[in-house]
């Protein structure tokens, strides 16, 4: 689930063509509504906590239909797919998946728009640390990720979806 040799490319989703970058085709505007509207019912917009006591920008999503979660998983980009077996006979399988750092705050940006008052807050609350805070700033994820952070007008860290090539 991590990066594929450079020789061996992915297959896209989308097109089923062969490709060796981030992504092959662009997330169009449908895509990104309906990836708002699974994340406003049943999504988790938060910091989490690491284990060298930095908190983290954090978009999650469980539920218990596969399909979907791995659908949301490559529109986030992300290779975090994980199964929750059930604790008691009556209750399904959870599947769940996780997108962090630069792209999480890339897509709660690119979808903030789009959703309710609560979830809104969640998202201004997250980016109001992750603004303040150095997170990222030495790491390899904005320079291979989907998502481009930079400085805008107000010397404030921000974060853009990259054109696709």
């Amino acid at each position: 689930m991590g990066q594929q040799p450079a020789d061996k490319p992915r297959i896209c989703h989308r097109c089923s063509r062969p490709y060796w970058s981030i992504r092959c085709c662009a997330v169009s505007a449908r895509d990104i509504a309906w990836l708002a509207g699974l994340l406003e019912g049943e999504g988790n917009f938060r910091l989490t906590k690491a284990w060298n006591e930095r908190f983290y920008p954090w978009i999650a999503l469980k539920m218990t239909d596969a399909d979907v979660v791995s659908k949301a998983q490559r529109l986030l980009g992300v290779g975090s797919f994980a199964i929750s077996m059930p604790h008691l006979p009556h209750h399904k399988v959870q599947y769940r998946t996780v997108a962090t750092g630069a792209s999480a705050v890339g897509w709660m940006m690119t979808i903030y728009g789009l959703l309710g008052e609560r979830r809104r807050g969640q998202i201004r609350k997250v980016l109001s640390h992750w603004r303040v805070s150095d997170y990222g700033t030495h790491s390899g994820e904005f320079v291979r990720g989907r998502f481009r952070r930079f400085r805008d007008h107000k010397g404030r860290w921000a974060a853009t979806l990259r054109a696709s090539a």
